[in-house]
Formats: C-alpha cells, sequence, structure tokens
C-alpha cells in the first residue's frame, strides 16, 4: 500500500515546527542568562532567531517539504523514501544547531567559543543544508525541476562545513552571521530569486574573506582555500583551510574589502624568559581599492586595503593584545579552468604591529593562497 501522500507530509511538517520552536526557545534562554544586555548578545540572539526562520521558510516555502508527495509509480517510491530518510539528518542538524545557537547567546559577551564548538556548530548548519538540499530535490512540488541546481546547495553546504572546520570563527557573533548569511542564500537559491542574491551578495562580501569567481556571466562563487602565512619578525604560523566567497570583479577601478584573519605564534622575550608564550590571533576588518585587469580567462588584481584589527593572545592569561592599525598590499590572480570552476591565487603582505604586553611587536605576515572556487549564481 503507497503512504499517504498528504498524512506523512503533515506529520513531517509539524513535528520541523516543534524542532525549529524547541530552537527559539533555546534563544529565549541564552536570553534569559545575559545579567545585562550587550549588543553582541542582542545581534547573536537576533540571529539565531533567523536561522530558525530561515531554516522554516526554506522547509516550508522554498523545499516545498510540507507539499503532497504522491507516489504513483517505482521511481515516485523510491523519491519518496529519499525525501522521508532525509528528515533524519535534518531534524538532527536542527537539534544540535538550536543547542548551539543558545551557547553563542550566552557566550556572546563573555568569551569565544573553542574550535570544536564552532566546528560542532557549522557542521550541524551543514547538516541541515544537505539534508535540506535532498528534501527539495525529491519534492513533489520541485520535481518538474532539474538537478542543476543541487551542485550550488552542496557546494555551498561544504563551505558551512569548512568555516568550521578552519577553527577560525570563534567570536560568538561572527560565527552566527555567517552562518545566518550561508542560510540565507540556501533559501534565495531554492526560491531561484536570482534578482535578491545579487542584491545580498553585495553585503555579504563586505563581510567574508575573498575568493576566486569562475565563470564571467556569474556573480557568485563559493569553494576552498588552502592559505599559508610567513610571518616575520617575533612570530611564526603555518597553514590554514578555509572557505572562499567572493562576487566577481569588473575590469577598473573598484572597492576592496577584506577580512584576512592570521593566527601565529608569538615569540618573545617575557622578563626571564624567552619562547613561545601563546597564540596571537589579529583578525583585521580591512577596505581600501583594487585595480583589475581581465583577459579572457584570466584575472589580475592588484589591491591595497587597510583598516582595524582586533587582537587577542591565547594560552597566556597574564599576555594580553592591544588593538592596532594594519594594512595589506595584495595580488590576486584567477583563471577559468571550466564553465564553473575557476583557481585563485594570491600574494601579499600584511603589516602589523599590535601591541603585547606593552611592547610593539612585529607580527608581518607573507600571505599566499591557492584556492578553487565553483560559481552558483
Amino acid at each position: 500500500m503507497p503512504p499517504d501522500a498528504a498524512h506523512l507530509p503533515e506529520r513531517f511538517g509539524l513535528f520541523t515546527l516543534i524542532l525549529l520552536g524547541e530552537s527559539v526557545i533555546g534563544v529565549m534562554r541564552g536570553m534569559e542568562s545575559q545579567e545585562d544586555w550587550p549588543v553582541s548578545a542582542a545581534v547573536s540572539a537576533f540571529l539565531g532567531m533567523a536561522i530558525a526562520f530561515l531554516i522554516w521558510w526554506w522547509y516550508f516555502d522554498g523545499a516545498l517539504g510540507a507539499s503532497e508527495q504522491p507516489v504513483r509509480s517505482k521511481r515516485e517510491a523510491i523519491r519518496f523514501h529519499i525525501w522521508s530518510y532525509a528528515h533524519f539528518p535534518l531534524y538532527l542538524g536542527i537539534v544540535i544547531a538550536g543547542a548551539g545557537v543558545e551557547r553563542i547567546v550566552t557566550a556572546a559577551s563573555k568569551h569565544p567559543l573553542t574550535g570544536d564548538e564552532s566546528l560542532i556548530l557549522a557542521g550541524a548548519v551543514a547538516a541541515v543544508m544537505a539534508a535540506m538540499t535532498a528534501i527539495d530535490w525529491t519534492s513533489a512540488g520541485h520535481r518538474r525541476h532539474t538537478t542543476s541546481g543541487v551542485p550550488r546547495s552542496i557546494a555551498l553546504a561544504g563551505a558551512t562545513l569548512a568555516v568550521g572546520i578552519t577553527g577560525q570563527f570563534t567570536i560568538p557573533v561572527v560565527l552566527i552571521a555567517i552562518l545566518a548569511i550561508l542560510c540565507a542564500f540556501q533559501l534565495l537559491l531554492s526560491l531561484r530569486a536570482r534578482s535578491i542574491v545579487l542584491a545580498a551578495t553585495v553585503v555579504v562580501s563586505a563581510l567574508l574573506p575573498s575568493a576566486a569567481l569562475a565563470e564571467p556571466d556569474k556573480k557568485f562563487a563559493v569553494g576552498v582555500v588552502i592559505t599559508g602565512d610567513a610571518v616575520t619578525g617575533a612570530a611564526k604560523a603555518g597553514t590554514q583551510l578555509g572557505p572562499l566567497f567572493r562576487i566577481r570583479s569588473t575590469p577598473g577601478l573598484h572597492p576592496a574589502f577584506g577580512l584576512n584573519w592570521v593566527m601565529a605564534d608569538l615569540e618573545m622575550n617575557m622578563r626571564t624568559d624567552e619562547g613561545v608564550v601563546g597564540r596571537l590571533r589579529l583578525r583585521p576588518l580591512m577596505a581600501g581599492v583594487s585595480y583589475t585587469w581581465i583577459a579572457g580567462k584570466l584575472s589580475v588584481s592588484p589591491r591595497m586595503i587597510a583598516g582595524y584589527s582586533f587582537n587577542r593572545v591565547r594560552g597566556a592569561d597574564s599576555v594580553s593584545a592591544r588593538d592596532s592599525f594594519v594594512s595589506k598590499a595584495e595580488l590576486q590572480v584567477w583563471r577559468d579552468l571550466s564553465r564553473r570552476v575557476g583557481l585563485l591565487g594570491t600574494v601579499g603582505y600584511l603589516f602589523a604591529r599590535p601591541d603585547v604586553a606593552g611592547r610593539t611587536v612585529k607580527a608581518d605576515a607573507i600571505r599566499a593562497q591557492l584556492g578553487l572556487a565553483y560559481a552558483i549564481f
């Protein structure tokens, strides 16, 4: 006997609403834990509510998850089984993401997250995205569509997971803002509101790290980048893996933005001891100008950006770092490998002189990046 076309989707939809409601309650509990009401906690609570709302909108309107799922053939039966079983990772991801958002609201004004905490939250949101992509693709309301949007949704889910794997996004409000933006892009992709997507990417380009674009007529790409930092002066650094996001550059002069985060092992004399005293983390927020030359499939963009860096030392409670001015000169080169895939290469010099324990430390970084991006919009 085939499953009821309306009964099961209705029950799945109701349970989804219950879990999303629990996520909202988690945000409320996080708000209650605040003795006062700092801006970071307020923004985190708002973004946590926004993520729950975006998942709700995506499920009921974008993916048509609660619509009737008739089964009239063997092919539709296979799709129905995929659609139904995809709800299990969806529900698990919503529950874990709800607990993670509560943790973020609680910690927003108190202390940063650990790398494991950021990975769990980002992984939960990525699981929600992957499950929702499967539901969207197999939903009866969308079976008339092709699978062209599936790789884009999977690419966004992979970028979300990469945000957690890097372990660099430990400031609660920054992490939840990035996750909310990625959820919004997933919703817009599902709704196929391309004109809205192009407007939204203008905002995200100022908030996320630089990246590559793969196809000339595509405006936005996501991918993965390997970053190597050769820090000069009083510090040492290594290699990091992170996500890529960028809007396509047009020829000529245009604004440039960057969140070029650096983590380095700081080495300096402290009283009578010499050696590694902790981890100096620089989080620069920069803006400037860039000029782009485009020749066929090759694009070259020298950039000059500067701004304010939020600095801290981890692993040494007695050592503090003051925020400082930073600047960066950078050369970006990317090349199309196919219609949608592009290769990015960058090299730049970051000038940074933070004040650590009352001493000015040379923490300049020579940064090289190699990344691969997939154009989705």
